[in-house]
């Protein structure tokens, strides 16, 4: 009997430390991570507004600086081995198989790869690579475990998840309803104490270091419900409908470039004159663009300027993962929903109908990125805590379980 009651309290010693452990590496690892990319977009911006050798020098700038990432992008794979960039569906797979581990020198080559893309300006996201990050730093822990307490791979891989989701929002509750739906696949009774401590210690160590930014935090208030159910059940069809076009955009782009088995010298001259092409026209389509998000969602944007944002993205996002850049799908998603929810707005409020442009542009950002990731409940979740308002996390919630289901019938 104190032979069992002594395995239980070692048990939950080493579990809860290494959820502690895991929770604050990953913390630190994923706010460097994206404070390196911030650091490096400012220096871009810095070089295109003070420095001009000739006429037009400014156009040479985002098109050298898009070119030497790619560069480094190339080498990155060459130099690390990569066969093909990883992502979070290799920890969902890692999750599922005990005899499987991570690919540690893929993983981070794919890591570093992609944080060289973003701070060239690719249109893609960062939370994607923390999220498989995340996975990666567990990984390292399952494997040089010095504990004789066994313990299995989702609880090391759902401790980085849920740590690097908590990290990247300052959202404890998704990160660890992140790591059950998306990565582990069911709800794990042995594995939520570890997960939930991990994912709580990261946002801790964030918020102590100052490191967090809520990107919703909004002054707004909700509109009733009621008046908002028509046009959020519609909503979901119409964000759903963009969410699929969107992911089967880009698995026909990337399956018929591969096809064609174009040089790398003609993907990396198609990435960087594509990009460079938008961010002279259309610059706030380049990079992960935050802050172009903060302008829709204040309201800063005309009905035209929306439009060229809405498609401009679109094609930024497919030329970005179609030839070559690396990175995620969440940032892109979440500024694709805005812009559609605004642009939706914007057409019933035409035809007559009462809306609150703010609700569906939230709704729209939590259904088009909870379709493409496939984390419905965890995207309503978020809303939840970066709004703090439980009337935009209902709304949203019916546009994302409509979005989900026309999704899955598509």
């Amino acid at each position: 009997m104190f032979h069992l009651q002594a395995r239980i309290v070692s048990y939950l010693f080493v579990s809860s430390l290494v959820g502690l452990t895991i929770g604050a590496v990953v913390s630190l690892v994923a706010n460097a991570f994206v404070n390196g990319i911030q650091y490096f977009e400012t220096l871009r911006l810095t070089l295109l507004s003070r420095f001009s050798f000739f006429d037009g020098s400014e156009y040479i700038i985002p098109f050298a600086w898009l070119a030497v990432g790619f560069i480094f992008v190339f080498f990155i794979k060459k130099i690390v081995g990569c066969t093909s960039w990883q992502g979070p569906a290799d920890a969902i797979y890692c999750a599922h198989r005990p005899d499987k581990d991570m690919d540690i020198r893929q993983g981070f080559g794919t890591v570093l790869a992609a944080f060289t893309s973003l701070s060239a300006g690719a249109s893609l996201g960062q939370y994607g690579p923390i999220v498989h990050m995340g996975a990666l730093i567990g990984g390292l822990f399952k494997k040089y475990n010095l504990s004789s307490i066994h313990l299995s791979n989702d609880i090391f891989l759902g401790c980085g998840v849920a740590a690097a989701i908590s990290a990247g929002f300052q959202a404890p509750i998704a990160g660890v309803i992140f790591a059950h739906e998306a990565i582990l696949r069911h709800f794990s009774a042995r594995a939520i104490a570890p997960i939930a401590i991990s994912s709580i210690c990261a946002a801790s160590v964030g918020e102590w270091l100052n490191l967090g930014d809520n990107i919703l935090a909004l002054d707004f208030s909700p509109e009733p419900l009621i008046k908002q159910v028509p046009a959020l059940l519609f909503g979901g069809l119409i964000f759903s409908l963009i969410a699929v076009f969107i992911m089967k955009s880009t698995l026909n782009g990337m399956a018929a470039i591969n096809k064609l088995n174009f040089p790398v010298h003609f993907l990396g001259f198609t990435a960087v004159f594509g990009l460079g092409i938008l961010s002279i026209f259309v610059p706030e389509t380049v990079g992960i663009g935050m802050k172009m998000l903060l302008g829709v969602l204040s309201g800063h944007y005309e009905i035209t300027a929306l439009l060229l944002l809405f498609f401009a993205k679109i094609v930024a996002i497919l030329i970005s993962i179609c030839f070559g850049f690396v990175g995620g799908f969440v940032s892109p998603a979440l500024i694709v929903g805005a812009l559609s929810g605004a642009l939706l707005s914007a057409f019933l409020s035409s035809i007559g109908f009462d809306v609150s442009s703010v609700t569906l542009m939230i709704a729209g950002m939590a259904a088009v990125s909870g379709t493409i990731v496939g984390a419905p409940i965890s995207m309503v979740m978020l809303v939840f805590e970066l709004t703090e308002s439980y009337e935009f996390a209902v709304s949203a919630m019916l546009s994302v379980v409509v979005a989900n289901l026309f999704s899955h019938l598509a």
